[in-house]
């Protein structure tokens, strides 16, 4: 059997949320691979000259350093999970991709849903349907999508791992190429090529995405989160919180509380 291998599948995240409304990100580009299915319409995803509308009969699986934006023009229900892989997933094309929604894909979710929603515990039966549905997933993709060239330039990888360990910090492009031992001329023109966003714009989607998960699944204040992301003070935290997710912290606490 050593001529079989498995990916190393993490689960990072999964949720359901009935009558979701703040999907609005602009170039979101994740460490890790997304998947989406809704089961109502009214969200979208932007990538390149593609828009992308969610439906019950598709789903989307979005690999890591993917560049994309979405927006929503209603409320909808939305399904998503978060996970790592390993090899061979590190080499496949950055884009997103979309694939027919099987009725058994749907039963799978339907029959776990109101688990998500409640966020209590899977039973073991249900915990093979979330890895199931990885596993599922990845397997409509293509061999044609394999390719080293896909790879992330490992640098930049580098410059990821960092931003993300000392997110806190408010490293600037000069922090950054001190400890990689990287110019900036390069650091700046290589995020640009393999992310197409700059170090900073990522350094600020990693500050937000740590701050809403600390806004939905802890207790912390306003204020200690405002800390812990690096922001001056709560009202600077506030202001490009609201910017970003297009609600203000409070509302947004607010109103993931009631999904």
């Amino acid at each position: 059997m050593d001529n079989i291998t498995v990916p190393d599948i993490k689960i990072l995240c999964c949720n359901y949320f009935n009558q979701f409304d703040v999907w609005n990100y602009k170039n979101v580009t994740r460490g890790y691979w997304q998947f989406y299915w809704n089961e109502t319409p009214g969200a979208y995803i932007l990538f390149e000259d593609n828009k992308i509308e969610l439906t019950s009969d598709i789903f989307a699986l979005v690999p890591p350093y993917t560049n994309f934006s979405t927006y929503c023009t209603c409320k909808f229900n939305h399904m998503y999970l978060h996970f790592t892989t390993g090899e061979p997933y590190n080499a496949i094309e950055r884009k997103v991709f979309t694939f027919n929604a099987k009725e058994s894909l749907r039963i799978d979710i339907k029959s776990f849903k109101s688990k998500l929603i409640s966020m209590k515990k899977y039973d073991h039966k249900e915990n093979l349907l979330v890895y199931s549905l990885i596993f599922d997933a990845l397997l409509n993709i293509d061999e044609c999508y394999f390719s080293n060239k896909s790879r992330l330039d490992p640098r930049i990888k580098e410059v990821t791992d960092l931003i993300h360990q000392h997110f806190s910090e408010s490293l600037s492009n000069e922090e950054i190429c001190e400890k990689l031992k990287m110019s900036q001329t390069n650091l700046i023109r290589l995020f640009r090529t393999e992310l197409g966003i700059t170090p900073q714009k990522y350094l600020k989607f990693v500050k937000m995405e740590k701050a809403t998960y600390m806004l939905c699944y802890t207790e912390l204040s306003i204020e200690e989160i405002a800390n812990k992301t690096g922001f001056t003070d709560r009202y600077h935290f506030s202001k490009v919180f609201k910017q970003q997710r297009g609600k203000s912290p409070a509302i947004y606490r607010k109103h993931f509380a009631g999904l």
